[in-house]
Order: structure tokens, then C-alpha cells, then sequence
């Protein structure tokens, strides 16, 4: 886990310089009101990177960092990812977040940490498209993946010492990203490249008890001990 967008067509509509700006912005309204109407959602992310760097890397992060696997099972208030990775010293990591608290299970210590409660989000929430910070995204075109017809959006911003710019192929019949690209700069030198690819949707209503922490971490270790967050 080293590291852990159309041509624009509207029917009927030719759309000139002026009105560009509004087509866009009715695009992202569409993409977050099919997120917003998601009651539940579960999927799997595949992610695979490479770092390069101007100058020689320290053993901990060189090399090829594998392909981290993640599943999500997410609903109002609820969420858990189970993330397998290949390469890092904690090859599970599991985090459970209710309104009761929040616990994250490692599987190189084999201990579950407790926080307090910390997500407070809608499904759609961990899909990274809100009202929020819709301002930063930019159509780009249209593309088809697997069949599926996708809108093509682009994250992009500078910061002291890092160069940030992402791209998302978002379904337009969900609303959510079916693949998402990323390329970080840090402090000038550090390249890191992503790639997700997020398969196995389902909009069924999940049950409360995918979100049992006694149930999910008893599978784990029969040594499982909470630690209180200080």
C-alpha cells in the first residue's frame, strides 16, 4: 500500500464557447445526484502503481508496490474496507466505522485499535464526487469502458510541494467511477503513478450485520485486543 474523464454530447444540443461552462456544471449535478440517491453501495477496487523518482529511493518505498486490492461495503453511517496488499508489512488492514465508534484491525501487530466515531457520510460519500468540492473537476470527453458509457472528469492542483492530478471515469448510469488515475509529484523529484479500477457494484441494502465488529474481527485472531485511542 505504498501508494495507498466528454466530448460533450446532449441530445439535440449543439453547444457553443458561451454556454460550455453551464453544460459542464449540468454534468457534475447529474454525476452528484446519482450519487446522492445511492442508499448502499458495495465494490472492489484493484490498484496498481509505480514510483519513480530523479534520484536513487529508499528500499522502503523502491520497487514495484504490487497490486492492493480493497472492498468496500458502505451505507448512511456505515462503512468498512478490508485492504489486502501484497508488499506492506501489514499485508490486511481492516477499518470499521459506525456511529459507535471507529476500529481498525492490522494484521502485523494482530491488534484492532478503537477511536471514537468518525464517519458521519452518505454511501456515496467514499466515491470522491460531492456538492463540495465539485468546483475542482473539469469535463473532459466521454469514453465507453466494459461497455458501460462513462464521462470523463479531471482533478487537478498544485500545492507547495506536491503536483496533483487525477483522472475519473465515472458511469453515467450510477453516477460512480468505474477507473481513476492519479499522478503525484512531491517535492519535485518523487513520482507516483495509480491506477483503480472499481468492479463488482452492489446497490442492494446491506445489513447491519456486515458491520459487526465482534463478527469481522473474531475471524481474524483469537487474540484480538482494543486498544482505547488516547
Amino acid at each position: 500500500m505504498k501508494i495507498l474523464f466528454i466530448k460533450i454530447f446532449v441530445a439535440g444540443l449543439i453547444i457553443l464557447p458561451g454556454n460550455q461552462g453551464l453544460a459542464q456544471e449540468g454534468l457534475l449535478a447529474d454525476i452528484i445526484a446519482r450519487i446522492e440517491k445511492i442508499d448502499s453501495v458495495s465494490y472492489m477496487i484493484s490498484e496498481s502503481g509505480a514510483i519513480t523518482a530523479d534520484r536513487p529511493l529508499p528500499e522502503c518505498i523502491a520497487g514495484d508496490p504490487g497490486i492492493t486490492v480493497t472492498k468496500v461495503w458502505v451505507k448512511k453511517g456505515y462503512l468498512r474496507r478490508e485492504v489486502n496488499s501484497p508488499t506492506a508489512n501489514a499485508k490486511k488492514v481492516i477499518q470499521v466505522f459506525t456511529p459507535t465508534g471507529t476500529h481498525i484491525y492490522n494484521s502485523y501487530s494482530n491488534v484492532t485499535t478503537q477511536y471514537e466515531p468518525s464517519f458521519t457520510g452518505a454511501a456515496g460519500s467514499e466515491l470522491g464526487i460531492s456538492r463540495k468540492n465539485a468546483d475542482i473537476f473539469k469535463v473532459l470527453g466521454a469514453e465507453t469502458i466494459d461497455g458501460k458509457e462513462t464521462t470523463v472528469l479531471e482533478k487537478s492542483f498544485p500545492g507547495d510541494d506536491t503536483v496533483y492530478h487525477s483522472k475519473y471515469w465515472i458511469w453515467n448510469e450510477k453516477g460512480v467511477p468505474l477507473k481513476v488515475e492519479t499522478q503525484w509529484t512531491i517535492m519535485e523529484y518523487l513520482n507516483l503513478q495509480s491506477v483503480q479500477k472499481f468492479t463488482d457494484y452492489s446497490f442492494e441494502d446491506i445489513p447491519e450485520s456486515v458491520f459487526d465488529v465482534a463478527n469481522i474481527l473474531e475471524i481474524q485472531s483469537s487474540t484480538i485486543t482494543l486498544e482505547k485511542s488516547k
